[in-house]
């Protein structure tokens, strides 16, 4: 048990480590800073690698394509397909952008948001992909065309004059660790 105790203090050391490093090597980095303020820094970190600069796609859709959740219908001759993401892209970016996904459904003021759209799908990972394709175009609109960074804008029923709950080093929702 002791073992497993010290194993795990090692752990959060490194990971403090680590997010010190990030810190230090994007601190002048203004794109990925603004990326960080939708998603989080690790995530736009791993978004900035898989993908590149988002101001180099030529619209949020592209970019979101490039990420590999854009929807598409699996159909044959016979059998009508329902749309789904077609996972063209880096497997890691969507599996970091679902990490994000599942911070920001926390938030007590996107959480109503997330559960009415859930109760329309009829399943979480519906609504867990929709909030996913909101996040990369955010980022696409935030770090590629330097607009401001607005929850209200991307989850209907946010007042204007709320913001969502954000952690001041990662600014990004706040969840019960």
């Amino acid at each position: 048990m002791k073992e497993l105790a010290e194993a795990a203090l090692d752990t959060r050391k490194q990971m403090g480590r680590s997010r010190r490093e990030l810190r230090r090597v994007t601190k002048d980095h203004a794109k990925i800073g603004a990326m960080a303020k939708v998603v989080g820094l690790p995530t736009a970190c791993v978004l900035w690698v898989c993908c590149g600069d988002p101001g180099e796609y030529s619209c949020a859709a592209a970019y979101s394509k490039a990420l590999g959740l854009n929807l598409a219908e699996r159909s044959s001759g016979t059998y009508q397909g329902k749309l789904k993401i077609s996972k063209r892209g880096k497997s890691m970016s969507r599996r970091w952008l679902y990490f994000a996904a599942m911070r920001w459904v926390q938030d007590p003021l996107v959480r109503p948001w997330y559960e009415r759209k859930k109760a329309k799908d009829q399943t979480g990972m519906r609504a867990l992909v929709a909030v996913m394709r909101k996040l990369s175009k955010a980022v696409y609109h935030v770090a590629g065309r330097g607009a401001a960074f607005e929850a209200a804008r991307l989850f209907p029923g946010i007042k204007a004059g709320k913001r969502a709950a954000t952690t001041t080093s990662q600014a990004q929702p706040a969840v019960a660790r």
